[in-house]
């Protein structure tokens, strides 16, 4: 009966790294030398890289050696220990090949994924407040000027500060937005905005295939004055029209 528990955990963890769904499962391209961001973290952009790394370990179903959710097995479970020490020695060469070479340094000895995380936490998430305060300001200040609704767009990703600072001619598709209730998403204001901006556009085009079709009309619609050589006389009844007066 002693001899089946050990067998049987043992099974347990033999099929946790086989087991593609598992996070203990290390697929034959996750090797350490794989990039999971193509930004490297230099401390001012870490809530866009921290976002970025989230969603590769996401992907790659390597979260929980980061946040907690997969603690260090005991060294008796040595199948289990080992696969687990494996998996974390992995994502730690992840992340130290995500930041730029100053960072990389000062957390390269630390020995546990989580706390890697957890320090580069620590040292960039609170530092950012003033960098915060600044794309407020930025947003706050911004207008649309001569840019197009999408270079615009990009630039602001606020509703209000959206609507707000575009051109004067859209000034009915912004009233017509503001009066939403509730608002929609900023996704689709700017597919409103943008229909308007391609409208504006239209109007122009039209006008000049419209006249190069009128004048095409024209052309074709002209009596055609034909000789008749027997009565010497043209058989449309207008009679051929001459530029010199004096013909």
């Amino acid at each position: 009966m002693s001899r089946s528990q050990p067998e049987s955990s043992q099974n347990r963890s033999i099929s946790l790294i086989d087991d593609r769904m598992s996070p203990y499962y290390i697929h034959h391209s996750d090797n350490p030398d794989f990039i999971l961001v193509s930004q490297s973290l230099t401390g001012e952009n870490y809530p866009s890289w921290s976002r970025s790394m989230m969603i590769s370990l996401f992907v790659k179903n390597k979260v929980g050696f980061i946040n907690r959710s997969l603690l260090e097995p005991p060294i008796s479970q040595i199948i289990h220990h080992s696969s687990w020490m494996r998996n974390n020695q992995l994502v730690i060469s992840w992340i130290l090949d995500s930041v730029s070479k100053e960072i990389s340094t000062s957390i390269m000895f630390t020995d546990s994924a989580q706390k890697t995380w957890n320090d580069l936490k620590d040292r960039y998430q609170k530092s950012n407040v003033p960098r915060i305060f600044q794309i407020y300001r930025e947003i706050a200040n911004l207008n649309q000027n001569q840019d197009s609704v999408g270079v615009y767009f990009t630039k602001s990703e606020q509703i209000v500060n959206f609507l707000m600072g575009l051109r004067e001619s859209f000034s009915a598709t912004r009233g017509q937005i503001l009066l939403m209730d509730p608002l929609p998403a900023i996704n689709c204001v700017f597919s409103l905005v943008a229909q308007e901006e391609k409208q504006k556009v239209i109007p122009v085009d039209q006008q000049h295939i419209s006249s190069v079709a009128f004048a095409a009309k024209s052309t074709n619609n002209r009596p055609v004055n034909t000789y008749n050589s027997q009565t010497k006389r043209f058989n449309n009844r207008d009679r051929p029209f001459y530029t010199h007066r004096n013909f």
